[in-house]
């Protein structure tokens, strides 16, 4: 089944998933991580608020956009709901601070860092919890609600008015029912407690007790309907705790707990979701013993082979002596695509990047000796280039 699952999220396309109802006990998965403005950052939800939790890289596209998305939304502005965002990718606190003063400046959302491997595993954790279809993708998104439970969970690019339209079920409920549950079933009869008891039989408790009455079908037409064995399928059924426990993730995550104890594993690395230019591939870590997909982790650096990859192949393949590059997240060319720009000395190549924020554009002239244009490791930064274009 986990095999097949493997597949599946092979060639289901990366649209955001999410999981209703989950209802799963957030304090089993509970961690503490640095923030960046100072003090902790916590996976549990606080002081009868709800919290938003997102797992993202620096490098991940459909990440920057989420984040921007929700610092700018208004719903985020009430405060009533905790914002976090936690970097997977062991980047450094002052990297994830220039990162959120670039793309989400004055926001609301606290940012926090983990220089280790936890961050990354705590995020493919809540996946496990929370995956109902679709492929895996950065950002990780678990919604949890003020009692402390994960109700629902996102992957990919979520826009800030899916999560807002979950907002009232993640809410402490206010009900004012429970402050005096006898006024709504009778308005006058309270009154006064006689007449109840004036011909009005069907509602003295003597009745019941009538052999006939039992057997009568009109009872259970007074009031009493509701009660009804039957009614369970209105609506009830889906608030019911317990269909959440029946989920098969959680049936699975509990064969995975005690496979563990069980099984020392030996793994195989399995892609379930390929690199883009834009997001990280996501492996998948398959027991060769006992069958199961024990871990789930980011490829560090894929997403940046593959825009290296579309990069060469654009010189490569250029029909009109000019390749055009755009880029909003790398700032640099490996020997790979030197050595294709020796390969194809009639074109040139125009890149379109970001840097610190900021657009810029840099012109590779056809037929330059690129050996001036990396270090003595292949590599050459834009920023460098641009400057070594302009001394000549």
């Amino acid at each position: 089944m986990l095999i097949l699952l493997a597949i599946l999220l092979l060639v289901i396309p990366a649209i955001p998933a999410s999981a209703a109802g989950i209802a799963y006990d957030n304090a089993q998965l509970n961690a503490v991580f640095d923030c960046i403005d100072g003090g902790k950052i916590s996976t549990q939800s606080e002081n009868g608020r709800p919290k938003v939790l997102i797992f993202f890289t620096t490098t991940c596209s459909n990440c920057r956009n989420t984040l921007i998305g929700i610092s700018s939304s208004e719903w985020i502005k009430s405060g009533e709901t905790d914002v976090c965002a936690i970097e997977i990718s062991q980047k450094t606190l002052e990297e994830v601070r220039q990162y959120r003063d670039t793309y989400c400046p004055d926001s609301m959302i606290r940012f926090g860092v983990d220089e280790s491997v936890n961050a990354n595993s705590l995020a493919f954790e809540y996946f496990d919890v929370g995956w109902a279809g679709g492929s895996a993708g950065t950002p990780f998104i678990p919604l949890i609600d003020a009692d402390n439970k994960l109700q629902y969970f996102y992957n990919g690019y979520t826009s800030s008015s899916e999560i807002e339209n979950h907002l009232p079920d993640l809410l402490p409920e206010t009900k004012p029912d429970p402050d005096d549950p006898q006024p709504p079933d009778n308005d006058p009869d309270p009154d006064d407690p006689q007449p109840p008891d004036d011909g009005s039989d069907s509602d003295d408790p003597q009745p019941p007790d009538d052999g006939s009455d039992s057997d009568d079908p009109q009872p259970p037409d007074d009031g009493s309907g509701s009660d009804d064995p039957q009614p369970p399928d209105d609506g009830s059924g889906s608030d019911d705790p317990q269909p959440p426990n029946d989920r098969p993730d959680k049936e699975e995550a509990q064969a995975v707990g005690e496979s563990k104890a069980a099984c020392s594993h030996v793994g195989e690395t399995v892609i379930v979701s390929e690199a883009t230019a834009f997001s990280d591939a996501v492996a998948a870590y398959q027991c060769v013993k006992c069958g199961i997909i024990y871990k789930y982790e980011a490829v560090a650096n894929s997403a940046y082979a593959a825009f290296l990859k579309e990069t060469e192949d654009a010189i490569l393949n250029a029909q009109q002596g000019e390749a055009v590059i755009s880029t909003k997240l790398w700032t640099s060319f490996n020997k790979t695509i030197f050595e294709a720009m020796k390969s194809r000395p009639d074109v040139a190549v125009t890149v379109n990047y970001f840097f610190e924020g900021k657009p810029y554009v840099l012109t590779i002239p056809a037929g330059i000796d690129v050996d001036l244009l990396m270090d003595e490791n292949g590599f050459g930064g834009f920023r460098y280039i641009d400057k070594v274009l302009n001394i000549q």
